[in-house]
């Protein structure tokens, strides 16, 4: 007993905390990762850059993210366009996004060791997020976070290193930068950096007075806050994103006074949904009748070892509370969600739990967990351990039911075009195919991906065969007529698609239920 007691004490270091992430986050993610697919935009992205080639794959990102395209082209020279190796590699680089939050929230409190693990767990399994299992795009976006994370590290060493200061701050400059003119994501997250920069002299510095901690701050933000202004001047001259327009502005020009009021209320709301409301969804539990008992055993077998692992961790931890550290990781938390949403409040986007938006928490979620493990170190120590493992279990468990709700999708996915091959085997070059939307995690641009993939091997970008249109969806906009001999039209942005409706074939998708073909009339379409 008393070696199982030592163990136990040995396994609750801080250095064991990487180790309890990539446990955590494989059996959250991993149990099933061979068995996952390709979801969402995964589908278009891997057929542009795997079939059409890499000039297509930089056309594609163009209109958005240019220079996000050349991360792209790095990865996909030596990764395969195997779902199974990029769900293994978008787990990889969340867990490494982990540890660098998790070190960068140690070097800020560093007597919060514990702080600093439950807001790692946080991050790894934040229940707001539920885009994880499309592989492929999720990879890339944790590269971006592993940047953001390990610029504000970069700078915190600069200041702890006087001798190498420059060599750091060039490193964080640099990371910050890839991170600015990537993705928007964390674009006006960037300038908590000035607020860590302070809270790490105040650190330092005690007994001097704020205004000359805010000083000596500015000073040395300074080299970062050119960087963001060139990425502005970027954005402003250089490239301007066609996919998000800034909105807010033209509104207050119009009406200032409704423009605010709109725009407190948003704010307001956001940060309900990605804190308090996404930590809420982990209260929805398996019903066995609905999800079946394989699916609520695997959950019911994480949330127990996961609760056991994290309430071991934690059980041996010095747990006397320090509410000044509490009070500053909640304000720094409070300040990082008000920055993370400013690119969607200028852009006027609806953040959602839901999917595809839940994509958009990805900026909310560092000043969220911050936040979150600030305030459970004001709960009575008592009740601190059970409160950590019980949050952390049920959001692991949580991702395993999101997992099995992909999965089936993908199954879906598979078995309809396993059909469509089957009973369609000769579909003609230039068929619009209309389609009842079912599929939960695929758009129909998505899918129209997967037609071209199959009907059209070694396709080329110049001239695309195929595209599925879900008619409620298109109808009046892409499709802009059911009459027939309307053309169409429709750009897949690495190339086009060229049709007519009256060279379409409808079909009608509800499994478990066959695969159903359109009226006679579109059959010679076969």
């Amino acid at each position: 007993m008393t070696v199982l007691l030592r163990k136990i004490e040995s396994f609750a270091q801080p250095r064991y905390a990487p180790w309890l992430f990539l446990i955590v986050g494989f059996l959250a993610y991993g149990l099933l990762l061979w068995r996952h697919g390709f979801y969402w935009d995964d589908l278009p992205m891997t057929w542009i850059r795997y079939e059409l080639g890499r000039e297509a794959m930089a056309k594609y990102f163009s209109t958005a993210r240019p220079v996000w395209a050349v991360l792209y082209q790095v990865t996909t020279t030596f990764l395969p366009p195997v779902p199974m190796v990029w769900q293994f590699v978008s787990i990889l680089w969340r867990w490494l996004s982990v540890v660098l939050l998790w070190q960068l929230v140690r070097e800020l409190w560093r007597d919060r060791d514990k702080m600093a693990a439950l807001a790692g767990l946080l991050f790894l399994l934040y229940p707001g997020f539920n885009l994880q299992y499309a592989s492929f795009l999720t990879a890339h976006f944790w590269i971006v976070v592993c940047f953001f994370f390990a610029s504000f590290l970069s700078t915190l060493r600069a200041m702890n290193s006087p001798s190498r200061y420059w060599l750091f701050t060039s490193l964080a400059m640099i990371l910050s930068a890839l991170n600015l003119w990537m993705l928007e994501y964390f674009y006006s997250l960037e300038l908590i950096r000035a607020a860590i920069i302070f809270y790490a002299l105040r650190q330092s510095g005690r007994g001097e007075k704020v205004f000359q901690t805010a000083r000596r701050a500015f000073l040395q933000w300074l080299p970062y806050l050119f960087v963001f202004v060139a990425n502005i001047l970027y954005r402003m001259f250089v490239f301007t994103n066609v996919a998000y327009q800034n909105v807010f502005f033209s509104e207050v020009r119009a009406d200032p006074l409704q423009a605010l009021l709109g725009l407190m209320k948003n704010i307001a709301a956001d940060l309900w949904l990605a804190s308090a409301q996404a930590f809420g969804t982990i209260f929805t539990f398996p019903n066995p009748a609905l999800d079946g008992p394989l699916t609520t055993l695997m959950y019911l077998a994480v949330v127990i070892v996961v609760g056991a692992l994290v309430f071991l961790f934690f059980k041996s931890a010095n747990v006397q509370p320090q509410r000044q550290s509490a009070y500053w990781a909640i304000g720094i938390g409070l300040i990082a969600m008000l920055l993370g949403g400013g690119p969607y409040w200028l852009a006027s986007l609806d953040i959602s739990l839901s999917f595809p938006a839940s994509r958009f928490t990805m900026s909310f979620m560092f000043g969220a967990c911050v936040l979150i493990a600030g305030l459970v170190e004001l709960i009575p120590k008592t009740l601190r351990v059970v409160f950590a493992a019980t949050l952390v279990a049920l959001s692991a468990g949580r991702q395993v039911m999101i997992g099995d709700s992909f999965l089936q999708d993908w199954e879906a996915q598979k078995n309809l075009f396993w059909q469509m091959r089957w009973r369609a085997p000769a579909l003609q070059p230039d068929t619009l195919v209309l389609m009842n939307e079912h599929l939960a995690y695929y758009a129909d641009n998505s899918i129209s991906a997967g037609l071209n993939w199959i009907y059209d091997p070694g396709a080329s970008a110049d001239d695309i065969k195929y595209v599925i249109f879900y008619p409620g969806n298109r109808l009046n906009g892409s499709l802009a007529s059911l009459e027939p001999n309307t053309p169409i039209r429709y750009s897949y942005i690495a190339g086009d698609f060229n049709g007519n409706t009256s060279d379409a074939l409808a079909f009608y998708y509800d499994p478990p239920y066959c695969l159903q073909i359109g009226r006679a009339s579109c059959r010679e379409r076969v």
